[in-house]
């Protein structure tokens, strides 16, 4: 893995280091984008997309 980021519900993306990893929760909800590198075939970037939390809603 080159590289891991995310991306927040208003379309920013940051790198995430280890610290930015450590406070993600297990209440969040995002989808895994794995992309190959550009500068190394052999290698990938890893986007977390952060999806809204409405998403999920439900209706009765």
């Amino acid at each position: 893995i080159s590289g891991l980021f995310k991306q927040c519900t208003k379309g920013v993306t940051v790198k995430l280091d280890d610290d930015m990893l450590k406070h993600y929760c297990n209440e969040d909800t995002f989808i895994i984008d794995i992309e190959q590198a550009q500068d190394d075939p052999s290698c990938c970037t890893v986007t977390l997309v952060e999806l809204p939390p409405t998403h999920f809603s439900q209706t009765t």
